[in-house]
Formats: C-alpha cells, structure tokens, sequence
C-alpha cells in the first residue's frame, strides 16, 4: 500500500498497520461527502471518470468492492453513471480481454487479501465491528487510489469513536503524568 493508504485506514479505523510495506506513493485517499445515497452514486462515478480521464486509468484497473452482492449493492448503478460496464471480478481478471474496457466488481470479503491499482469502496455502514472491518478489507486493497462512499450514520459513528479514542488517550497520558 502507499503511505496515504496506510494513514487513511490508521485514522478511519484505528488500527495500526506498523509493519506493512509502503510501496511508495499514490493519490491522496478520497472520502466522499455526499450523505444521499443518489449523490454518493454520482460522486463514486464522477471519481472513476476523473481516474480513467485524467490519468489515463484503464477500467480494469479499478475494482468496485461492496459489503453487499454486487446485484444488491450500488454498483451498477455507479458502473453505468460512470459509462462504463462492470464484469465480477474472478482471479485471472488481468489477462481476461475484458479487462481494458469493464471495471471489475466483487464483494469486500470475497476480495480479502487480493490487491487493485484502484478501489471504490461503496455501500458502507451498519454496526461499527463490521463497518470498521469492511474499511481495514477493502482500504487495504488498494495500491494506489482509493475512493470510500460511506453512510452518513457511518461516518458520524466513526468519528464518535475516534473522537473517544482520542480522549481515552489523553486520559491515559494525563494520569501517567
């Protein structure tokens, strides 16, 4: 992963990632704003665009990942806005001959382990064990450019939860003190 990979997952989710390898550098980690799910579809579509646009990113190159099945999830509706295809990514996807022309879909825990130049993470949310899981799977995926949609009750959660980490920390340092 790159350095900003890495202090993207530290900070969202809390884990320390101390030992991973830092395989250089990469795009800033992107967090969308939108809190609608119709806006954060458009904004997912609009990051793909930019990266195949802008740098010359081939489709196949980035895989949208979701915590739901890909039929559930967002991401046909993120393949379409963005005009692109999706294919579900199998193993063997880099010499498939689709790969220069459909984005490759899966499942974040289906995913687990695996790497991609790119990441759309989408659909993310429910209760905090599994969110946090899901962001440390699928942020971790990423090798240089990562985008994570998140649920609005997702984000305010974790930052409740960063924001009590923070202040147990200063507890911890001023009692020591």
């Amino acid at each position: 992963n790159t350095s900003e990979v890495i202090k993207a997952v530290e900070f969202v989710t809390g884990v320390a990632l101390g030992s991973t390898r830092i395989k250089g550098s990469g795009l800033e980690v992107i967090h969308g704003e939108e809190s609608d799910p119709d806006k954060m579809i458009e904004e997912a579509a609009k990051q793909i665009k930019l990266w195949v646009e802008e740098r010359e990113v081939v489709p196949g190159q980035i895989i949208l990942l979701s915590r739901l099945p890909i039929e559930a999830s967002s991401i046909p509706k993120i393949a379409k806005l963005a005009n692109c295809g999706y294919v579900p990514w199998k193993t063997g996807w880099e010499q498939n001959p689709s790969y220069n022309k459909f984005l490759a879909a899966g499942n974040i825990e289906d995913f687990r382990g695996l790497e991609s130049p790119f990441v759309i993470l989408c659909d993310l949310g429910g209760e905090l064990g599994s969110l946090v899981t899901d962001l440390y799977l699928g942020m971790t995926r990423a090798n240089f450019g990562l985008f994570v949609s998140c649920e609005k009750e997702a984000k305010d959660l974790l930052s409740l939860t960063r924001l009590n980490r923070l202040t147990n920390l200063h507890s911890a340092e001023n009692t020591t003190n």
